[in-house]
């Protein structure tokens, strides 16, 4: 991808981030941005046209998008980039039919969980079915879906590409965060595809390791599946921590003055650009009102559709404190000599930086691995792990911001009170829960040795 590309889709994102968020669905400008800075051929074979790039470039493009853009529009291109990576396990007459027109096809997604049928006939399956929180389906081009073939012990999950001229799209796509991803529905009703656009989802899950494949095309699913969608989760908690330093810094806000703390770094050591996007969605949510489990129409992107985080409270409440189990919010007020900080001034912008920070740093080495070491259980299990805690950091990070910011009528309050929003909701997402990520870290680190 191409640094000044790269820079006109973080502008055009972040004027455009108003009307996304309104709108709950990125515009067409925005859209062509993301594929002019060559997010949706990042994985694409190079045979086709593509890049075949590894998933460290990606990962700090995508953060890079949502501190300086929009983090909506990040969402969606590092997803343009994994379904092409997905649809990369086609048969290559399939592959022929996705890529005919050129590498920058657009393909959305809806693969977990599974759902709908697909019912064996001549030449390939008839698909029929619902499928929920299929993010950028408005724009695309292509959609894979996840569907069920065969009944009983016999039943194995599919995945199948399919043009979206094919599909009806539902309006469906509410939440308080993430708004303009349009990660809206799916419907199949008898849509024939053949079975050359078609394979099995096991294969996704399992890699193809030794296939003599680029790096990206046989790596496991979740190797760096869950990195991808916690990209712009860091990009948009970079932001806010900014935002949160500048109004606290400057007196505009009401945590706190005289701090002698300097506005947050960017992603690349760049200072964040305004954003545009002074617009609330009007859900009249408190400081960190995305709690998980607001009931929405499932998170963004092909995780579980309705699965809300563990410990998040009350539904639409935030939670109290910092979030950290016996570790309560310091509150405002205790002056710390000599300096003129409030104590909970220095305690708020000492653990959210330090929570940033620290899961840049998960996120940044967990995809360096992704795309160097040998792939072995444990590493996908560590990987799927540093996701989870990185998102967990960030969603604690921007909520201690939010719950200590003072009034929010001024444009970067409302600003990053979105952003809370934002970061929240990704980080609710099925793929990045944090039980099913134990579990396997546990399993691949437990088992016992090979005789």
């Amino acid at each position: 991808m191409r640094d000044d590309l790269l820079d006109h889709a973080a502008v055009v994102a972040a004027r455009n981030a108003g009307r996304a968020e309104r709108e709950r669905r990125l515009c067409g400008e925005t859209v062509q941005a993301l594929v002019d800075a060559g997010f949706a051929r990042h994985f694409v074979p190079r045979r086709w046209g593509g890049e075949e790039g590894g998933f460290a470039e990606l990962v700090a493009r995508s953060a890079v998008l949502a501190e300086r853009g929009c983090p909506c529009a990040a969402w969606c291109g590092a997803l343009l980039a994994a379904h092409g990576r997905i649809a990369s396990f086609l048969p290559e007459r399939g592959r022929a039919q996705v890529w005919a027109h050129g590498p920058d096809a657009r393909i959305a997604a809806a693969l977990a969980p599974p759902a709908g049928t697909a019912l064996p006939v001549p030449g390939g399956l008839v698909l029929s079915g619902r499928w929920t929180c299929a993010s950028g389906v408005d724009f695309a081009d292509w959609v894979l879906l996840a569907a069920w073939e065969g009944r009983g012990a016999e039943r194995r999950a599919r995945v199948l590409a399919v043009p979206a001229g094919d599909l009806g799209v539902l309006d469906t796509w509410d939440s308080p965060g993430m708004r303009g991803t349009g990660s809206n529905s799916v419907l199949a009703e008898s849509v024939h595809v053949p079975y050359h656009r078609t394979f099995l989802l096991a294969d996704l899950t399992a890699g193809r390791p030794g296939a003599g494949l680029p790096r990206c095309h046989g790596a496991p699913a979740h190797l760096a599946g869950g990195l991808m969608f916690a990209a712009p989760a860091l990009g948009a908690a970079t932001r806010a921590l900014h935002l949160w330093t500048h109004r606290t810094s400057t007196g505009t806000g009401s945590t706190g003055t005289g701090s002698t703390g300097t506005p947050g770094t960017v992603a690349a050591g760049t200072p964040a650009a305004a954003s545009g996007t002074a617009e609330a969605h009007g859900t009249g949510s408190t400081a960190a009102a995305a709690a998980h489990g607001t009931g929405t129409p499932g998170t963004p992107g092909t995780g579980t559709a309705g699965t809300p985080a563990a410990g998040t409270g009350i539904a639409g409440t935030p939670a109290a404190g910092t979030g950290i189990a016996g570790t309560p919010a310091v509150g405002v007020g205790t002056a710390v000599a000599g300096r003129g900080v409030a104590a909970g001034t220095a305690d708020t912008l000492t653990r959210s930086s330090g929570e940033v920070e620290a899961a840049r740093l998960l996120l940044t080495e967990a995809a360096r691995r992704a795309d160097t070491e040998p792939v072995t259980d444990r590493l996908v299990a560590r990987n799927r792990r540093d996701a989870v805690l990185a998102v967990t950091l960030l969603a604690t990070a921007v909520r201690r911001l939010a719950d200590t910011t003072g009034p929010h009528e001024d444009e970067q309050g409302t600003t990053l009170l979105r952003l809370c929003r934002d970061v929240t909701t990704v980080a609710s997402h099925g793929a990045l829960r944090m039980e099913p990520a134990a579990e396997a870290y546990a399993a691949a680190v437990l088992r016992p040795a090979a005789p």
